[in-house]
């Protein structure tokens, strides 16, 4: 295991679940979790990873938006260039890095938007922390303190108002979680206790009226809510249940709730409200399929894989046997020095005959060895 442990430097110590009868470990730089059974680390699937293979209405969307800004970055660094006459002139060389950097815009807008998820995130999760422990002083100064960005305020400020109008209270919160039967890990957002609020045009009412329920709570800052989030949190309450049990302390929930983070202003905002086993069930059904699907995809990945390396493998000693014959520096090579045609330094037989032209004695000296060899053996 230690050969593993070096190569991913980054591995956490060990994460104990399941009574301590299941030990994992998590490297960020891969962003994978492994169960170690203090011999080997095995890598085990990731919920939200496992959800990547669903794409459908989410994947086309995302390109139609991934091709609209790259080419309004294209129009407007062309438009840099034009002149009065509204001609555009420029250097190719200038042109192409102008299609080179409006090529990456989505990729930079994604990873802004990652940024700010991540910092509402942390701030949601301060204030959560604060709450459980009734810590007041640190809750006033995470509410007087929102997050530098705009947009990461604006999402904090969002979910701090949905918590106050649901009188949310957290029970647990980034709690990691794990199925010892399906095998799979991930980070539940909030393990909460909620009621219904009396605004007509929440969502919540739907099953209003209710109070102290139990949900799994999970914030998205996306641009829209798509099925694979329902899976995914269905997913964190089948693993929490699970270890639960397994402890002997069973918990029971009443649904799951998901809020979009508004980015830019209150009417991003939107929550949905999942109660009942039988939307439970069809949403962890969901899961399942992904899941089956993905290790699907990853057995006849392997599979593949170890084909091609095996004609890579057989094409490889191809070319070690015909390196033997005759050297790529075979037509250049004058033999005026012995040269180093192979790996273990030896010429190849194309070389070697070219050598042996120019200098015969190494002929007579290479026999006699041979000989001498032969006769000491």
């Amino acid at each position: 295991m230690s050969l593993k442990i070096r190569r991913y430097p980054d591995l956490s110590g060990p994460l104990y679940h399941y009574a301590n009868s299941l030990v994992l470990r998590f490297s960020k730089a891969c962003w994978t979790y492994f169960v170690d059974d203090g011999v080997t680390l095995t890598p085990i699937q990731g919920v939200t990873s496992v959800l990547k293979v669903i794409g459908g209405k989410k994947t086309d969307m995302l390109i139609g938006w991934a091709v609209k800004k790259d080419f309004e970055k294209l129009l407007n660094l062309i438009a840099e260039c034009r002149r009065a006459d509204s001609f555009v002139e420029a250097p190719w060389g200038d042109l192409e890095e102008i299609v080179a950097i409006a090529k990456r815009e989505h990729k930079q807008i994604l990873e802004t938007a990652g940024d700010m998820g991540h910092a509402a995130h942390e701030h949601l999760e301060a204030i959560a922390k604060s709450l459980m422990s009734h810590d007041d002083n640190r809750l006033n100064e995470l509410l007087a303190k929102w997050p530098q960005d705009e947009k990461s305020a604006n999402a904090a400020i969002a979910a701090v108002t949905f918590i106050i109008d649901h009188n949310v209270r957290f029970i647990d919160s980034e709690r990691r979680v794990i199925s010892k039967d399906w095998l799979v890990a991930g980070t539940l957002d909030g393990d909460v206790l909620i009621d219904a609020c009396d605004r007509t045009d929440c969502a919540c009412q739907r099953y209003a009226p209710f109070k102290d329920k139990r949900v799994v709570l999970d914030y998205k800052t996306s641009n829209g809510v798509w099925t694979s989030y329902f899976g995914q949190m269905a997913m964190y309450r089948k693993a929490r249940c699970e270890e639960a049990a397994f402890c002997g302390e069973p918990i029971t929930y009443d649904g799951s709730v998901l809020i979009r983070l508004g980015k830019d202003d209150a009417s991003e905002f939107e929550c949905w409200f999942t109660f009942g086993d039988t939307e439970y069930q069809e949403h962890l059904a969901l899961f399942k399929r992904a899941l089956d699907l993905k290790e699907s995809l990853d057995n006849i990945e392997r599979w593949m894989d170890s084909i091609k390396e095996a004609r890579k493998e057989k094409s490889r000693q191809a070319k070690a046997e015909a390196a033997k014959i005759r050297c790529d520096k075979a037509d250049d090579y004058k033999g005026s020095r012995m040269s180093k045609c192979l790996p273990d330094g030896s010429q190849c037989q194309a070389c070697r005959a070219i050598y042996l032209k120019k200098h015969p004695e190494a002929d007579h000296d290479s026999k006699s060895n041979s000989a001498n060899e032969t006769f000491t053996t």
